[in-house]
């Protein structure tokens, strides 16, 4: 099965369209989100955009902690603003997805995906990867981990962090764990995995001008 991965919309509609143009042309099986698809913070219409998109094509995925307010939790402000068509496409997204042995979430998988501050928190020492990892083998025995949250390519192993940040493709035997971290598509980046083969292939693209960033 090859996977169309992307992780953290952030609402962004012609970045997601490119990316999906992108993703199209690899004949993916399956389009995948890795969360933050939508930004409750961005303008609503946005979000129309983007969820009509990826559900035209398809595709599933996960909550993160900019869109968690538009799966679960929904308040009435929040229904004020978002379309009924946002949010019934939104109310699909999953805590986690299990995949034959992958495992996808918007961030580690011992991080509880329905406590918001722990979603929200950020480790102001920088990103100690190789110990998020290890936290997220602990919890989760799939040998293959992919998040999003960070917006940077980048993997681990039992071992330590590696140097890929998202240069070439890379393999991702079932022999060793691996923890990987898909970036932004809001920074021009998406991914295809194949899970019989274990091949990961970082994919970019033209952003507008300018580019955006997340809210």
């Amino acid at each position: 099965m090859r996977i169309g991965l992307i992780a953290d919309v952030h609402s962004h509609v012609e970045e997601l369209a490119s990316a999906l143009t992108v993703l199209r042309k690899c004949g993916v099986d399956q389009v995948l989100s890795l969360g933050d698809t939508c930004d409750a913070f961005a303008p609503a219409e946005w979000s129309s955009e983007v969820t009509a998109m990826l559900d035209q094509c398809g595709a599933i995925g996960v909550w993160g902690n900019h869109d968690y307010t538009l799966c679960r939790e929904i308040t009435d402000d929040i229904r004020e603003r978002f379309s009924a068509q946002t949010l019934d496409w939104m109310s699909q997204m999953q805590p986690s997805l299990q995949i034959e042995d992958c495992y996808f979430s918007h961030r580690a998988a011992d991080i509880d995906p329905h406590d918001i501050a722990g979603l929200w928190s950020i480790e102001e020492a920088g990103i100690d990867l190789h110990r998020r990892a290890m936290a997220g083998f602990q919890y989760a025995s799939q040998p293959r981990h992919f998040i999003g949250h960070f917006h940077q390519w980048a993997v681990a192993t039992p071992t330590g962090q590696g140097d890929w940040q998202g240069e070439s493709p890379i393999h991702l035997n079932c022999d060793v764990k691996h923890f990987v971290v898909i970036d932004a598509v809001f920074n021009g980046c998406c991914a295809t995995f194949d899970t019989e083969s274990g091949r990961l292939d970082p994919l970019r693209f033209e952003t507008p001008q300018g580019g955006r960033r997340s809210f």
